[in-house]
C-alpha cells in the first residue's frame, strides 16, 4: 500500500513537473537564440556600440490563465530598420522618413566606430552626407532576429520531448 501511496502522489505531481521541465528547456533555448541575435549584430557589423545589443532579450510572460511565454525580442525602435532595412526612398516594409536622419547620432557612430573622414573636411561633414545619403537612398537589411529563430526554432521541439521525457523518467 505504501508503494501505491508513494507513486499516486509522483503522478499527482507529474503535470506540474513537466510544465516546470518544459518551461525551463524553452527558457534556455530562448536565452541561446537571444544570444545568437547579438552575436548576429556584432557579426553583421551592425552596432557600434550596445545600445542595440543591450535591448535584444528574452522576456518571460505570465499570462493569467496560468499559463507562460517565452519572448526574443529587440526592444529599440531602431531595430528593425536594422533587421529589414528601411528601402529605398521610403518604400518597402518599414518606410523610411521622408526626412534626414539625425547627423548627430550618425557622428556618434563614425567616432564609435574610429572611422576617418580622408573623403571629407571632418568626421561632421562624413555624417552628413551618410545622412543625405540614407534620406535619398534608405538603407539595406541586415537580419539578425530572423537568422536567430531559424537557427533555433527546430530545437524547441527536441527540448519539448527532453523536458517531458526528464519529468516520466522522476516517476
Amino acid at each position: 500500500m505504501g508503494d501505491f501511496s508513494r507513486l499516486a502522489k509522483k503522478i499527482s505531481k507529474l503535470p506540474s513537473d513537466m510544465e516546470d521541465s518544459l518551461d525551463n528547456e524553452i527558457e534556455n533555448e530562448s536565452k541561446l537564440m537571444s544570444a545568437t541575435a547579438d552575436s548576429n549584430l556584432v557579426d553583421n557589423r551592425s552596432v557600434a556600440s550596445g545600445e542595440l545589443l543591450s535591448k535584444t532579450v528574452h522576456e518571460k510572460i505570465q499570462r493569467p490563465e496560468h499559463t507562460v511565454t517565452h519572448a526574443v525580442r529587440a526592444k529599440d525602435p531602431k531595430a528593425r530598420f536594422v533587421e529589414y532595412g528601411t528601402g529605398f526612398k521610403g518604400e518597402g516594409r518599414y518606410k523610411s522618413p521622408g526626412s534626414k536622419p539625425p547627423v548627430d547620432n550618425i557622428l556618434s557612430w563614425i567616432v564609435e566606430k574610429g572611422i576617418q573622414p580622408y573623403a571629407y573636411d571632418s568626421k561632421y561633414a562624413l555624417a552628413d552626407a551618410i545622412a543625405e545619403s540614407i534620406q535619398a537612398y534608405g538603407t539595406k537589411p541586415h537580419p539578425f532576429m530572423r537568422p536567430a529563430w531559424r537557427e533555433h526554432r527546430r530545437n524547441f521541439p527536441s527540448r519539448g520531448s527532453y523536458a517531458i521525457t526528464k519529468a516520466l523518467r522522476r516517476l
